[in-house]
């Protein structure tokens, strides 16, 4: 959890996050990934996805949500 907070992502749930990484730090996360967790306990998956702070506030529980980019700047 701590890894994936220090990349600059956010926890939807206990075990979902989202955000936005580069290609070096998404390569970092899979090197870690493989690195440290064991495919016969562990499951994880990555998708490609357009991060649209409009799209979160249609669910339910992020009306009022503001994403903040990695750098602590809010998106606009």
């Amino acid at each position: 959890m701590n890894t994936l907070k220090d990349l600059g992502l956010f926890s939807l749930q206990k075990s979902v996050f989202i955000g936005q990484l580069n290609a070096a730090e998404l390569r970092s996360l899979k090197h870690y990934a493989y690195k440290n967790l064991n495919p016969r306990e562990d499951k994880v998956f990555w998708l490609p996805t357009a991060l649209d702070e409009k799209r979160l506030q249609e669910g339910i529980g992020y009306k009022n949500f503001t994403f903040i980019e990695a750098d602590g700047h809010a998106s606009l």
